[in-house]
């Protein structure tokens, strides 16, 4: 008995040590000498030039390519070389995914009579078949090929830029029409777009990219599914070359499953029937293959051949058998109706899919509900293919993939087949890994004739564009479903195309680490390139804060206990990744808007804004914290948790962000309070009564301390000043946390210490309260109250400023949400953003300034979010008896409408912030903000409601 080759390694279960097993078995067929069992077809092709000064650059070259890392888990190469020809080579050539070749081997024999231009023959389907383009009747590689690929000097790279070719000609170009290349198969040499080729040949002379004609590419398509089976799988399985033969084997055996799977989804659907258009090039350059078509049916030949293959591939030893490479729960895709008898797929035994295995498909009623984003845009009314949904249900809820490495999870609606939602875990080492993305799906009336319509919702309220083809408006772009106009093998095909097919193209093509790449014009770019891991890091912190931590928050009523099972068993897991991308990151900073590629900052102003503000390490730093309490708060499910700790966010942290270095100059200040006079009004104490300041003053003195523990971090801020004369006098300035319905907004309160102080709390009185007419929080009254706040022995003053500032990070009400949200938005962009940008207290004037420096371009670009975000809000009248003033203005104008307005005035006013040279700005030297003059009806409405405590009409003595 054969020995079996083990190719594991240290990597455990992951993905990815299952990725390098892989390619460590292939890599053992990667270059070989050997006897030819059969001549090599390239070497009548020529006759043998002078070789002597060559042969040592070639064996250099062999030795150069054979430690090349050609092979990856998509790419093969198996090189053999004549023993007794050193010039002679026979050569397999395989991919795994992305093409019409899909797992089939391509056998290719060369002959180098000379550097220049060697003989090439595509030996697979010789004599029968032109399974490539750029290959002529006689199997050799055409003369255009050649003339449009130079190729080096012979030396150390020769050899492996000659297969990197030879593989782009087979797998990516050599189906691919194109007018050139349509004209040179038609044997009509010469092609130039010109008014002379036109006209001679007029078929042709219309050819572009994108008008190729389509029974062309159906022609080519249906017939490669069939021929690339037969001669590059079914004829290497039977028939191998004796030099070739282990390769082959080990070739199929590690991909055996996968082949299996990649049958089903190219199988012909019943009642689908496919005939051939007999102008084609395809038909001509394989008559005998289209006779045998036309005399017993396409659809049974296919069946037939797919049957075939699939008898020899059973008979084939395991991968763990041979190889001891455990892909775990793998099963082919079959589009046929359920039956009673249908044999269920391996489960699989990691604690992951046990806990989520019967979760992967289920169903819900959110088409009643109206909770689904894509409910306008299908009118199916009754015409849904209900017959091929079905199938499409089978297979979902047999093969949808759920394992650590990567799942995917589908609710479809219980009364509308065609409506589902999907739940897609990014894979691991990539910049999603761990995060769940939410997508929307719809039939048309017209499926499968026609793509299903994709939705992303995971889109951090649409402030994130999480990749190229993942739009932050929800637009999903992809060929399968018709949203790109990629190559025409990759676009939808009503006979193979399905649902778990987008599914798992989302997932393991689009959401890789190859991100910017997705955009054209950039495929260029390394993966390590500055750009990719600029974009890279945009994603894996909003992965972090929405993916992740949004999810867990906020978890769609559907995929609920999906999602807190997930969180749960992969908690560890996650918080090692984090980790990993913090000490990667600590680093990382994003250059100035100048420097900032614009495709990044299109795409993503939001986070790009964030990232220069606090810095990429501080933002990740705090997500991160918030999701490891987040994760500790479940219940334990699987292994038990590993020790991680909040990391508090140092000052240094802190410098690496622009806004550190503006605003913390302002955290701490000393001043005569400009209305300190105001105290004995707002609240309820005779200041000038207050004998036992100066006895306490040690007690005040040792206070200032305790403010060191607030810092100019990331997502808030309190800004502090205290009265020179009386410490026990104070203002602080807190600014809105981002992800809020605060965020950028700056709230200013009274502070004041009774005379009994510490034994008695100190008096806060919140001023930014729309002249006693606004509500921001329960907590948070009209009349300046704060509610719920503690106090007790050791508590402090700096203690007691972190519990109000904490107010605006937590939820605020359960019911209503939507209408609630808008209130809140529309009182921050009026009061808290707007009014402080015309009306800033005298004493925090530079902080204001600064801030909305700083802030300018995030506070538009979320004012625009919240406009659109409010369209459709209605209902808000019921509990919010406390910002009556905003109902009105909601009533008189809409929702949409009135924040909108508001935003047209900060439009205006918050030019006059930046551009100023606020830097300069001190207690004792102050810049007036500049006030254009307001026209908005809003403004002049609510005019008498500016709560500023500069402000006339609003003095804290009025």
């Amino acid at each position: 008995m054969e020995d079996n080759h083990s190719c594991s390694d240290d990597s455990g279960t992951s993905e990815q040590g299952m990725v390098d097993s892989v390619i460590q078995c292939l890599d053992t067929f990667k270059v070989r000498v050997a006897e030819f069992s059969q001549p090599n077809l390239a070497k009548a092709l020529g006759e043998s030039a002078e070789f002597t000064d060559s042969q040592e650059k070639l064996l250099q070259s062999i030795q150069e390519f054979s430690k090349y890392p050609y092979i990856n888990h998509e790419n093969f190469i198996s090189v053999v070389q004549e023993a007794t020809d050193i010039r002679s080579f026979r050569v397999l050539f395989g991919q795994r995914s992305g093409s019409l070749y899909d797992y089939a081997l391509m056998c290719i024999d060369i002959y180098f009579h000379n550097f220049t231009k060697p003989s090439v023959v595509l030996r697979t389907g010789y004599g029968e078949v032109n399974l490539s383009l750029y290959f002529s009747e006689d199997g050799s590689l055409s003369d255009m090929w050649i003339q449009d690929n130079d190729l080096p000097e012979i030396g150390s790279e020769y050899l492996e830029r000659f297969f990197y070719e030879l593989h782009s000609v087979l797998f990516i170009y050599g189906h691919n029409y194109t007018p050139k290349l349509l004209a040179y198969i038609s044997d009509k040499q010469t092609f130039d777009q010109n008014e002379e080729t036109k006209h001679n040949f007029t078929d042709l002379g219309e050819y572009t990219e994108k008008s190729i004609p389509p029974e062309e590419i159906a022609a080519q398509q249906n017939f490669l599914k069939y021929a690339c089976v037969k001669y590059g799988i079914l004829e290497h399985l039977k028939n191998p070359l004796p030099e070739l033969a282990e390769a082959i084997t080990g070739y199929f055996i590690i991909y055996k499953q996968n082949l299996k799977m990649q049958l089903e989804i190219n199988s012909v659907i019943e009642g689908m029937v496919v005939t051939f258009n007999d102008s084609t090039l395809t038909y001509k350059k394989n008559l005998q293959t289209m006779k045998l078509f036309e005399n017993n049916g396409y659809n049974e030949m296919q069946s037939l051949l797919y049957n075939e293959v699939r008898r020899i591939l059973d008979d084939l030893p395991s991968p763990k058998e041979k190889f001891s490479i455990d892909y775990g729960n793998t099963a082919p895709v079959i589009l046929t109706e359920a039956t009673q008898n249908d044999p269920q797929p391996p489960e699989s035994s990691t604690m992951y899919f046990q806990a989520l295995k019967e979760l992967r498909f289920s169903t819900a009623d959110f088409w009643s509900e109206k909770k689904h984003v894509l409910l306008g845009n299908i009118t199916n009314e009754g015409t849904v293919n209900t017959n091929r949904l079905s199938k499409e249900v089978k297979v979902l809820s047999q093969h949808l993939p759920c394992e650590m490495t990567g799942g995917i999870f589908v609710v479809m609606d219980s009364e509308r087949m065609d409506l589902m939602k999907a739940l897609i875990s990014g894979t691991e080492d990539t910049p999603y890994t761990h995060g769940l993305y939410e997508f929307h799906i719809a039939c048309p009336a017209e499926y499968p004739k026609k793509p299903p319509l994709v939705s992303i919702v995971t889109t951090g309220n649409g402030k994130v564009r999480f990749n190229p083809n993942l739009y932050d408006d929800g637009y999903v772009c992809l060929s399968v479903i018709n949203t790109w106009d990629g190559d025409p093998s990759e676009r939808w095909n009503p006979a193979h195309s399905n649902i778990l097919q987008v599914l798992l193209s989302i997932q393991v093509l689009v959401m890789d680490s190859m991100i910017i790449q997705k955009e054209p014009e950039f495929e260029h770019l390394t993966e390590d390139s500055w750009e990719n891991k600029l974009y890279c890091n945009i994603v894996r912190y909003n992965n972090v804060k929405y993916a992740m931590l949004g999810m867990l928050e906020n978890p769609p009523e559907e995929f609920k206990e999906i999602i807190w099972r997930h969180f749960s068993l992969k908690r560890n897991a996650i918080m090692r990744t984090v980790d990993k991308w913090l000490e990667e990151g600590k680093d990382f900073l994003i250059p100035n808007d100048g420097d900032i590629d614009y495709l990044v900052m299109d795409h993503n102003p939001h986070t790009c804004t964030l990232f220069k503000s606090y810095s990429y390490y501080s933002m990740l730093l705090e997500a991160r914290n918030d999701l490891l309490k987040k994760l500790d708060s479940l219940p334990v499910l699987g292994l038990p948790k590993e020790e991680f700790a909040i990391i508090e966010i140092t000052e240094d942290m802190a410098k690496l962000g622009g806004y550190y270095k503006k605003m913390n100059s302002f955290m701490l200040v000393e001043k005569e309070l400009s209305e300190a006079g105001g105290y004995r009004h707002h609240l309820g104490m005779n200041i000038s009564s207050h004998t036992k300041y100066r006895s306490k003053r040690e007690i005040y003195a040792k206070e200032t301390e305790y403010f060191s523990q607030i810092k100019c971090l990331p997502n808030s801020t309190i800004f502090i000043v205290r009265d020179s004369e009386r410490w026990d006098l104070m203002k602080i300035l807190i600014s809105g946390p981002f992800g809020t319905d605060y965020a950028n907004g700056l709230f200013l309160f009274d502070i004041a210490c009774p005379e009994d102080y510490p034994d008695s709390p100190p008096k806060v009185f919140l001023v930014t309260n729309g002249r006693f007419s606004v509500s921001f929080h329960p907590r948070l009254q009209a009349n300046g109250e704060i509610l719920g706040l503690t106090w007790c022995s050791g508590t402090t003053l700096a203690d007691y400023f972190l519990q109000i500032q904490d107010i605006f990070k937590q939820p605020i009400w359960t019911e209503n949400i939507p209408a609630h949200t808008s209130i809140i938005r529309y009182n921050t962009l009026r009061y808290a953003i707007l009014d402080m940008i015309e009306h800033p207290p005298n004493d925090f004037k530079a902080v204001v300034a600064a801030h909305f420096e700083m802030k300018k371009r995030d506070v538009l670009l979320l004012a625009e979010n919240w406009i659109d975000e409010s369209t459709n809000v209605e209902d808000f009248k019921e509990n919010t008896e406390d910002n009556l003033a905003t109902i009105e203005v909601f009533t008189d104008l809409g929702v949409s409408a009135a924040i909108e307005s508001v935003y047209s005035e900060i439009v205006e006013v918050i030019g006059g912030v930046v551009g100023e040279d606020w830097s300069e700005c001190s207690d004792k030297e102050e810049k007036d903000v500049k006030k254009p003059k307001k026209n908005s009806s809003v403004g002049d409405k609510l005019a008498y409601s500016h709560s500023c405590s500069d402000c006339e009409s609003s003095s804290l003595d009025s």
